[in-house]
């Protein structure tokens, strides 16, 4: 899968199945011609009336490609700006959309029209649209609250409810997921001091996979590139967007913990009954969610999986590992039991191996990469 930036908060993301285009406006690369020649299914979206989201030159592709459809903001329609008979589909806030290769789950903005929750090809994304925390400059540490003026935008606002309202949002959107494998969301030096705020406040909330700055058109690229030390402190990968055209592989990233349960100088390891991977031996784990720590999602895993409770010792090892279809970041700790028996509810098998027996299972990829680590450390 391929992520392609055309201009702004335009981006292309194609699929082995299909297309869809965010937010054209412009296309200084001439990114577009070669996926309107396409013969794969093309999916356009516009969050909402503003200019720099929505041209009406995008419902002039119909012309030049037979299998394109429109899933517009409703707020186009309501500002004029099309024709009903214009998108397959208007759609506002709350409202879902689907065919065979598209899930579309509308979510909201604290300013115009709508941003987007797309799944296709086992990939959730996000578009924000215009959703951000854009008075963010005037909340510093002796705002008094009440009214501020805005020269950006010429009116008097009230930036402690407009951050409430975006949080609300954010809120909302939580509701219906906590984890992206792509977010596509506003870093625009135009506000001024504070101008990442509001993509610091969306990865306080969300599990992301990759976040894709936009919306920085005025004030170049490196002031988006600001955003990634932010990132980089959750573990979020941050595309750096250098130039209009500029395209990125994408590929699920699935993130998490493991526990290298040790008794009397043995692991424990589980060998999975289901799935692609069946057979395969792996430390048992799994997702932590929203809210949690990672020592807090594991220990909920292995209750949940094992009907046992463990108490986490140490940090061991991260291992970073390319699967066919997915990456995968799995965060290893030692661990001992506290309670429990260790019942198989999702596994078919499971052993105690000493150091010795650590090779004469079939580990999956990035398991085995943990077993090194283990071995490594005992040979010291």
């Amino acid at each position: 899968m391929q992520l392609t930036y055309i201009f702004h908060s335009g981006f292309v993301f194609e699929t082995d199945q299909c297309i869809l285009v965010f937010d054209y406006w412009m296309d200084p690369a001439g990114v577009l011609p070669r996926y309107l020649e396409s013969s794969k299914p093309m999916y356009v979206f516009a969050s909402h009336f503003h200019e720099d989201h929505f041209t009406p030159e995008i419902l002039t592709w119909r012309e030049r490609k037979d299998n394109i459809r429109y899933v517009l903001s409703k707020d186009i329609l309501r500002h004029r700006r099309a024709r009903k008979e214009d998108a397959d589909a208007w759609l506002g806030k709350g409202a879902t959309w689907e065919d065979a290769l598209v899930r579309v789950t509308v979510t909201g903005s604290n300013d115009s029209g709508v941003s987007w929750v797309v799944e296709t090809g086992g990939m959730r994304l996000f578009h924000a649209g215009d959703l951000n925390n854009w008075y963010a400059r005037f909340l510093t540490d002796d705002y008094q609250g009440g009214l501020v003026y805005s020269p950006d935008f010429g009116i008097d606002v009230d930036p402690l409810k407009e951050e409430k309202r975006f949080l609300g949002e954010l809120k909302d959107i939580r509701k219906l997921t906590g984890r992206f494998d792509v977010a596509m969301f506003p870093v625009d030096g135009r506000i001024g001091n504070g101008y990442t705020r509001g993509a610091r406040q969306f990865l306080d909330r969300f599990q992301v996979g990759l976040l894709v700055p936009m919306h920085f058109v005025t004030v170049g690229f490196r002031s988006a590139w600001r955003m990634k030390e932010f990132a980089d402190e959750k573990s979020v990968p941050f595309w750096c967007i250098s130039r209009e055209g500029e395209s990125r592989e994408v590929r699920k990233r699935i993130e998490v913990v493991a526990a290298v349960i040790v008794r009397d100088g043995k692991y424990f390891a589980t060998q999975r009954g289901y799935g692609e991977f069946k057979d395969y031996w792996e430390f048992p784990g799994g997702k932590v969610e929203p809210g949690e720590s990672r020592e807090e999602g594991l220990m909920r895993e292995i209750r949940e999986e094992l009907d046992t409770d463990i108490r986490v010792d140490a940090f061991l090892t991260t291992v970073e590992c390319d699967y066919p279809s997915f990456h995968l970041t799995m965060h290893c700790y030692r661990c001992t039991v506290v309670s429990g028996r260790l019942v198989l509810k999702e596994h078919e098998n499971a052993a105690w191996l000493d150091a010795g027996q650590l090779y004469a299972v079939h580990w999956l990829p990035a398991d085995l990469e943990v077993v090194r680590t283990i071995t490594a450390q005992a040979s010291r």
